[in-house]
């Protein structure tokens, strides 16, 4: 390896590569992930959808969507809106380790002999409260309710609980900046451990 005659340093002899350390990686544009759905969750049950981007995002935004109509006021007037969405990130899994997702694939009434008879609790995310909610009501201007973060991730989770009698349906967007970091760089555990997913 070459040295440099006045410090006697190495010469690095490539150029860095892409990298979770590189900032040159997070620097440049991202190229666009998009997706969305909805999830439709029964009365005192959850149900989850985990996405898994193919390259590490630099840029996450998720947005509700409206799916229903509302009477308001006693008027006649109609609003837009959808039922709260929340999402979180880690791995989707309950006190007992057992993975949730998919449809109904919790029990959020903690009176239900299912609740943890049949491992139906809750992620952890869930029941510690370690989620950020979105809700969308149209207003006046018709805006709907979003998040935006800066944030290195390979994946995204979001929930939707029907409860107090009802069944939930919560609709929405996920948009993504991707680098070119593969996915499979990130550590298995960068999102986990006590406060996330185990108490």
């Amino acid at each position: 390896m070459a040295v440099d005659a006045k410090t006697g340093q190495a010469i690095y002899p490539g150029v860095p590569g892409v990298g979770l350390s590189n900032v040159g990686s997070y620097q440049s544009s991202g190229t666009p992930w998009i997706t969305g759905s909805a999830i439709v969750a029964a009365i005192n049950s959850g149900s989850v959808r985990t996405y898994h981007f193919p390259r590490v995002a630099k840029k996450i935004v998720i947005e509700c969507t409206p799916n229903k109509w509302f009477i308001a006021n006693g008027n006649g007037s109609v609003r837009q809106g959808s039922d709260p969405v929340m999402f979180y990130f880690g791995e989707s899994k309950n006190i007992d380790g057992t993975v949730k997702e998919g449809d109904n694939c919790f029990i959020i009434d903690t009176n239900s002999p299912k609740y943890a008879a049949d491992a139906t609790s809750p992620p952890t995310q869930y029941s510690q409260a370690h989620v950020f909610n979105v809700t969308y009501m149209s207003g006046t201007n018709g805006s709907g309710g979003s998040f935006t973060s800066t944030i290195r991730t390979d994946h995204i989770s979001v929930a939707v609980v029907g409860s107090g009698g009802a069944v939930a349906t919560g609709s929405y967007q996920i948009y993504a900046e991707l680098t070119n970091i593969p996915a499979a760089r990130m550590p298995g555990d960068y999102i986990s451990g006590s406060g996330v997913n185990t108490l």
